[in-house]
């Protein structure tokens, strides 16, 4: 249908072929049918709109009076792009359409294609001879961005184009400059100059910048500025009289340089218009309804009690969806680093947010919870740590009053653990409060809570390993003779890879060169994860073997030793299930790095696995010394009788 509709726009159709295209169409349904017959052009500038290089075309352009075939010639050749021509194309159309029309508009048509003709071959004699006719302060300098804006020719070429022509003819110096302004904006990087347009649009540089952008670019450019956007980096918003004179002045800079394209002229005017009438009751009144990409413009034009005005309507309005609130929240008003306290205070305490982020609240409270199970895990502890030593001193161990090493470790995974519960509240309660975003005023310590997190979690992963070598050392020496002094270097040496995460996390924070991203730092938590998993599994495999009964020849307690492997067996598979979680991390944020729900569900599940581990190790211990207490009852009954 498009084909045969393109046809009848752009060809003389004779009657009986116009006939079998209907014939054709009407056999698809009536609906097909009007739908077509709504489509054929009304007028046949439509046809010339739609493309300008067919009968219908040059038939309409011949009826026109002269002013209308000069705007039309006009519109070619500024708005190439309509049609996606290149200069070869604008000249071929051009020199198709401009035959039998009036020599005002000829005068526009032949000033076009040599225009092109310098465009395609800018040292040929004709195109020098031409360029040097051309007034300075407008043709030349559209002529210079026009060729610079030439993504075929290289800069070195157009250096090389650049030289030839000073050498060949005077030049005003207004157009050496920009040729040379022209050829330092082209070898900046694209990142670099764009942030720089968007943070002062209007230096010279900048000017010349944008106006050598194809018309794709510089609609959009001018569409970033209106909406604040923050792409392709955090850039300055805009206030709605600042946009309205730096619009003013990009357009008088184009319209100069006779670099101005329809679209833009259009978009320019879109822009002015909203900005002219633009009305704080209005916008109130329709911001429920659509978050528009102005509302970040017109927020940051707002007094601060505009702005605490607006927090207010939209917090209280019984109609606001609760994720459109949420949108211009986080969108848009967290934005500026010059909201108020008071603002931020009055988002913070918005119903329509806590009811959004009801679920990021859970997962602060399960970290207040497992907090409190820390700081009760460190009281038992000391419990039991001083019943021991008050055992030690009733039965006259001069030599052993001090706390064992299993008691330090434990001490030490308890405080890890609640280091850990500590440092993700507070980042969940800064992110809660900041509605989940990072800010600049937060980043600082967010950043700290997350290196804390790796140095928690490495650290409460080495006491495991202390306290399972402590606890196991025998069973491990029984069940693998031959590999124990391996085994026990393993365990030595774990440190270096168990806490490589926390230097990796260090670097990144500090944004030393080569660790800006953090895949090093996930990488080697990934390599740290794995290391825990791995003397994880061999204490694992000793405690099956001596629980199974494939190790009963023991010259100790067995009954001990027993006990220790059946809680070993339970602590070993629950660190299995951590080490699993924890390497699932980094490959969500590696290769599903939108699934933050899953990556925050697997940082929840871990931290209540620790817990979990460290329950069991405490409990394991105090079933040791309620069995230690129950014997030494039993020896003085003995010597007793």
């Amino acid at each position: 249908m498009e084909r045969f509709w393109a046809m009848n726009t752009s060809l003389k159709l004779d009657v009986s072929i116009q006939s079998n295209i209907v014939h054709c169409i009407s056999s698809y349904g009536s609906d097909a049918l009007g739908f077509y017959l709504t489509r054929i052009p009304v007028t046949k500038f439509d046809s010339f709109y739609f493309d300008p290089f067919t009968p219908n075309s040059r038939d309409w352009l011949l009826t026109r009076p002269s002013i209308l075939q000069e705007k039309a010639f006009n519109f070619i050749c500024r708005n190439p792009g309509r049609w996606e021509y290149e200069s070869k194309d604008v000249i071929q159309v051009l020199s198709y359409l401009r035959p039998n029309t009036s020599a005002a508009a000829q005068e526009i048509s032949n000033s076009c294609i040599s225009f092109n003709q310098f465009l395609l071959d800018p040292l040929s004699t004709t195109s020098l001879a031409w360029f040097s006719q051309q007034q300075p302060n407008q043709q030349q300098r559209h002529c210079v961005l026009a060729l610079c804006s030439q993504s075929s020719k290289s800069t070195d070429e157009l250096a090389d184009m650049s030289s030839t022509i000073h050498t060949s003819m005077k030049l005003d110096p207004e157009t050496i400059e920009l040729m040379l302004m022209c050829l330092q904006v082209r070898d900046v990087e694209t990142s670099s100059m764009l942030l720089s347009f968007f943070e002062t649009p209007l230096p010279h540089d900048a000017l010349v910048w944008y106006a050598s952008r194809n018309a794709s670019s510089k609609l959009n450019l001018i569409g970033y500025l209106a909406a604040g956007l923050e792409y392709p980096l955090l850039h300055h918003i805009f206030t709605l009289t600042e946009l309205k004179r730096i619009f003013r002045e990009l357009f008088a800079y184009l319209e100069a340089s006779m670099m101005g394209v329809h679209q833009l002229e259009f978009r320019f005017n879109t822009y002015m218009t909203y900005f002219e009438n633009y009305n704080l009751t209005r916008e109130l009144e329709i911001m429920n309804r659509e978050t528009s990409w102005f509302h970040r413009v017109w927020f940051a034009s707002l007094n601060a009690t505009d702005r605490l005005l607006v927090i207010d309507y939209v917090c209280s309005d019984p109609v606001a969806d609760l994720q459109v609130v949420m949108d211009l929240f986080t969108d848009y008003f967290l934005s500026f680093s010059d909201l108020s306290a008071l603002a931020i205070e009055k988002m913070n305490g918005c119903p329509k947010i806590h009811a959004v982020m009801a679920d990021k609240w859970i997962e602060l409270y399960v970290y207040i919870f497992c907090a409190v199970a820390s700081t009760l895990m460190i009281g038992w502890t000391g419990v039991m740590a001083l019943h021991e030593l008050k055992f030690k001193n009733d039965q006259h161990h001069q030599q052993q009053r001090k706390l064992s090493p299993f008691y330090i470790a434990m001490f030490l995974s308890s405080f890890a653990l609640l280091g850990t519960d500590i440092t993700y509240a507070v980042y969940w309660n800064i992110l809660l409060k900041n509605f989940n975003v990072l800010t600049p005023k937060t980043i600082s310590a967010q950043a700290a809570c997350y290196i804390l997190t790796f140095i928690f979690t490495s650290l409460w992963s080495q006491t495991y390993l202390q306290i399972s070598y402590v606890r196991s050392e025998s069973l491990i020496q029984t069940v693998f003779p031959k590999h124990f002094t391996r085994i026990k270097t393993l365990f030595r040496l774990s440190p270096i890879l168990i806490f490589s995460p926390v230097l990796f996390s260090s670097l990144e924070v500090l944004r030393f060169t080569g660790f800006l991203a953090p895949t090093l730092t996930w990488a080697s938590q990934a390599i740290s994860e794995a290391t825990l998993l791995g003397l994880d599994v061999i204490l694992l495999m000793t405690f099956l073997k001596f629980v199974t009964g494939l190790n009963e020849a023991m010259e100790t307690d067995t009954t001990r030793f027993k006990m220790i492997s059946q809680f070993g067996t339970v602590a070993s598979v629950l660190c299995l299930f951590i080490c699993i979680v924890s390497l699932g991390r980094p490959l969500l944020t590696t290769f599903w790095p939108m699934e933050s729900f899953l990556l925050h569900l697997c940082t929840v599940v871990m931290v209540c696995l620790m817990h979990l581990v460290d329950l069991v190790m405490l409990w394991m211990k105090w079933m040791l010394l309620r069995r230690k207490g129950s014997n030494v009852v039993v020896v003085g009954t003995s010597e007793a009788k």
